[in-house]
């Protein structure tokens, strides 16, 4: 039996940090405030605007330099988990100058890749991420399948081909919670060696008013030991009901 308040403090980051009337999600002081808290980590959206590595979730305008946020995670005790909006003209350009910009910090990061929706440009731009980072341990892939598949559509051949060019830099796999078959994606990261997984729920600017249940979290966590996978959540507290956020994060020194 798993209690809630043990895999929130354990299992879940900060999606797009902590929103206030004077922080922006995606924001350095939004983010500043989620480090906080001690989260394992905490995710946010990167964009390239006019040449500058900015953090944003289009069509939110830009807003902090990446290079000023990775310096709050510096000696922190969460990781930094980057989701790189690219585009199909310069996915390039936005890889390069992320990686060059984690590689400063020697500290791990983890980075999904979205944005572009034609497969084989995606394919592509991962297999582009993977070859720059293929030596840097500190850096690694999250893969998210629904980047180049419809939900509970079959993971085909192509898709395990790409997977296995990407070899080993892909650190963990993630699924839309209340969307995904999760089995076929749990025997898919076996089949693989991919040990972690992060479920995402779809929220703004997709889905208005985004919900999941508590007990569509337990569920998930359930699979854990039947695919010897370490789950985890990139899920905002907010969208489950009943729960306040800062409620359930904690120093890593307490008991």
């Amino acid at each position: 039996m798993y209690l809630l308040s043990e895999v929130i403090r354990k299992r879940f980051g900060i999606h797009r940090g902590i929103e206030s009337p004077y922080a922006l999600p995606n924001s350095l002081d939004a983010i500043k405030s989620a480090i906080s808290l001690n989260p394992i980590f905490v995710e946010f959206d990167v964009i390239l605007d006019n040449g500058f590595i900015k953090t944003a979730h289009p069509p939110q305008e830009p807003l902090d330099n990446l290079k000023d946020v990775l310096r709050v995670f510096k000696e922190s005790y969460t990781f930094p988990k980057i989701d790189l909006k690219l585009k199909e003209n310069s996915y390039t350009i936005l890889i390069d100058k992320v990686i060059d910009l984690v590689k400063t910090t020697n500290e791990f990061t983890l980075i999904n890749l979205s944005g572009i929706k034609i497969r084989d440009k995606m394919m592509q731009a991962e297999i582009y991420f993977a070859s720059k980072i293929r030596d840097n341990p500190n850096i690694r892939l999250n893969l998210d399948l629904a980047r180049y598949r419809r939900p509970r559509q079959k993971i085909d051949e192509i898709i395990q081909n790409h997977v296995k060019e990407l070899k080993n830099t892909v650190y963990s796999i993630s699924l839309e919670i209340n969307e995904e078959n999760w089995d076929a994606i749990f025997k898919f990261a076996n089949k693989h060696g991919i040990k972690k997984c992060f479920f995402w729920l779809r929220g703004w600017p997709d889905v208005p008013n985004p919900k999941v249940k508590v007990k569509t979290i337990l569920k998930a966590l359930n699979l854990e030991k039947k695919y010897n996978i370490e789950i985890y959540f990139d899920i905002n507290l907010n969208y489950i009901k009943g729960l306040k956020m800062n409620h359930y994060f904690y120093s890593p020194d307490s008991n």
